[in-house]
């Protein structure tokens, strides 16, 4: 996965929060704070997709592991290119 793929929802989310810290009212500086507590309280009452969600926050997705298995005959690929590239000469 490319790392410095664009992001358009934690762009957006980023908009909407650097909005809302820079508005002079100190209700909307608190919204984020507001949902910050109710994840918080909701994964403190057992809610899986709360829980799954800070843990994705706090110590990022974990990486999904990729068990390959099998061989690959790479002498005899060789060996082919070769005979190929002598017949096409």
């Amino acid at each position: 996965m490319n790392a410095a793929r664009n992001k358009p929802w934690r762009e957006a989310l980023n908009r909407a929060i650097a909005r809302a810290e820079a508005h002079p009212s100190p209700k909307h500086k608190r919204k984020l704070a507001y949902i910050a507590d109710a994840l918080l309280s909701k994964a403190a009452k057992g809610d899986i997709m709360a829980i799954r969600e800070l843990g994705d926050r706090l110590d990022g997705r974990p990486s999904q592991g990729v068990e390959l298995s099998g061989s690959i005959d790479f002498a005899g690929m060789l060996e082919a290119a070769r005979k190929r590239k002598d017949a096409a000469d």
